[in-house]
């Protein structure tokens, strides 16, 4: 990411439009962040609060504590787990597929 950054005047940390400029819903959110193309992270923002909403970008994503979680973007998770031991946080998978989706029952990885 450092090299990228360097070579290309990408920034190691974006905001998520910087993931998919085309969606707008991107736009308003400003508690969440990319770290490169491929590491979304949704820290709590709300003092005393035990779980958040979390929007993901276009592409299938996989929970970085829970691999077996796997959905697809381009939507929010409503009331995702996050407590203050889990800082939510979800990497792109490729070639991956998905069956459930959020709010529908897990996600689990085949």
């Amino acid at each position: 990411m450092a090299e990228e950054a360097a070579d290309k005047l990408k920034p190691i940390v974006r905001p998520l439009w910087w993931l998919d400029p085309h969606d707008e819903t991107t736009y308003g959110i400003f508690d969440q962040f990319a770290l490169g193309d491929d590491l979304i992270v949704a820290p709590v923002v709300t003092k005393g609060a035990v779980s958040r909403d979390i929007y993901l970008t276009a592409g299938t994503w996989q929970d970085v504590f829970d691999p077996s979680f796997v959905v697809q973007g381009g939507q929010y998770l409503r009331d995702f787990d996050a407590p203050l031991s889990k800082l939510p946080a979800f990497q792109r998978v490729i070639d991956v597929e998905v069956v459930g989706v959020a709010g529908g029952g897990d996600g689990v990885c085949v």
